[in-house]
């Protein structure tokens, strides 16, 4: 199923909108809609318009919204042979719209309807016809039936014999004025029960039961009525998710500089030993350091005092001549005077004490 989208925009600065019972056409489009389900006809031939207001409630551009799948492309822009086949399209739409044109109710609505603003309001979508426009002529804008008239022979009338003969009563209050019989369309196949297109509808037929009320509008248009997101407002959503996303960021970003100059100038410390332990294993190392140093002032002070030193000289180290061999000289006696050279050896009785240390 295609899906509404957008087909096109007219700018209201340049065409006035067509009233009926002293409202504007184009803001009956639920009503229109009705009217042509009830004829068993199809109701996506006009657009669905969704206006735009300026600030003083003036109506400021129409929106035209329709079921498609691809781009809808306008009739002047057709190549020769597919414009004559959305022609004819065109005509047996129109054609079939015959019944409708006399409803005593929505008949004249639909009559202002067929009146559009400019060719290139007929659109070719996904094989079928689609009116734009419609409800609109050009500014100046005149009410009078004669210059509907005109406007509605010089629109849609190309494309269909009975509103090409159509005349000022076809805008008079009332149902629509007969038109002259004409050829039935090119593309159209008699159905039994259903009138033909340019021939007089039967009499049952001119008036038909009152139409059931209208269903409730749908899409863009009701979503406009009720109050809900326009179409034309479609970028405040994601717009307000990129501010709230912008300002996110900018308290997060905020908030770390406040965390990062917080804890800046903070001196971080961790424990890794016991405080307690550790100033006692100094206090015990103080203690052995202070008995070290004692003990080393005592040993000074007990290499500062005297030392056994003998009372005379020293003996010589080499024996004196004449000694016997292996054996250690002796020692001198003060004022003794050393043995003469080849004397008589000394006796054991002439030999000094030992010296005695003082």
């Amino acid at each position: 199923m295609a899906a509404p989208r957008l087909l096109a925009k007219t700018d209201l600065a340049a065409f006035a909108p067509v009233t009926e019972a002293g409202r504007p056409v184009i803001e009956q489009h639920a009503r229109l809609a009705a009217l042509l389900a009830a004829h068993g006809l199809r109701p996506g031939l006009f657009a669905e318009p969704v206006l735009t207001r300026r600030a003083d409630g003036a109506a400021a551009s129409v929106s035209w919204y329709g079921e498609a799948d691809a781009d809808p492309v306008p009739l002047s822009s057709l190549s020769p042979a597919r414009r004559a086949e959305v022609e004819r399209a065109l005509g047996a739409a129109l054609a079939g719209l015959a019944p409708a044109l006399d409803d005593a109710d929505s008949g004249s609505l639909l009559r202002r309807a067929l009146l559009i603003a400019e060719p290139d309001s007929i659109l070719a979508v996904d094989g079928t016809v689609v009116l734009t426009g419609w409800g609109l002529v050009p500014k100046p804008g005149a009410e009078e039936p004669e210059a509907l008239a005109a406007r509605l022979r010089e629109g849609l009338g190309r494309y269909h014999p009975a509103l090409a003969s159509a005349g000022a009563a076809f805008f008079a209050a009332g149902p629509a004025a007969p038109a002259p019989p004409v050829a039935p369309a090119p593309t159209a196949t008699p159905q039994p029960g259903k009138p033909q297109p340019g021939t007089p509808p039967p009499a049952s037929a001119q008036r038909p039961p009152p139409p059931p009320p209208a269903p409730p509008p749908s899409g863009p248009a009701a979503r406009a009525a009720s109050g809900g997101p326009h179409p034309a407002w479609w970028w405040i959503l994601p717009a307000a998710l990129a501010i709230a996303l912008l300002f996110l960021g900018l308290g997060v970003w905020l908030g770390l500089r406040m965390c990062t100059a917080e804890f800046a100038g903070r001196e971080l410390r961790a424990g890794v030993v016991d405080a307690a332990e550790a100033r006692a294993m100094i206090d015990r190392q103080r203690a052995v350091n202070t008995r070290l140093e004692r003990e080393i002032e005592a040993a000074r002070a007990a290499l500062q005092g005297e030392i056994c030193r003998p009372a005379g000289p020293l003996a010589p180290l080499s024996p004196p001549s004449g000694a016997e061999p292996g054996l250690a000289p002796l020692p001198m006696r003060e004022g003794a005077e050393p043995p003469a050279e080849g004397g008589a050896k000394a006796t054991e009785s002439e030999a000094p004490p030992p010296a005695t240390p003082r």
